[in-house]
């Protein structure tokens, strides 16, 4: 399901430098996406604070930079 968008994509166009970026933005997106619903539902919300930040700030670090290889 996560990496289907990402395989069409590249084989309805030409294999970019972009589409290593946006697969990484998209499971780390999913990844703090599941860290959340486990921080929102849990009594032990310690346990889940540090995949949080780790996975929320890959999702940042990479995504930032995705409009820029898109226009570029």
């Amino acid at each position: 399901m996560l990496i289907l968008p990402i395989l069409v994509s590249v084989v309805a166009s030409s294999p970019a430098p972009w589409h290593l970026a946006l697969t990484g933005a998209a499971l780390s997106g999913y990844l703090a996406s599941a860290a959340f619903q486990g921080w929102s539902r849990s009594r032990r919300v310690s346990v889940f604070r540090r995949p949080l930040l780790v996975y929320t700030a890959a999702f940042a670090a990479i995504s930032l930079p995705l409009p820029g290889l898109l226009a570029g």
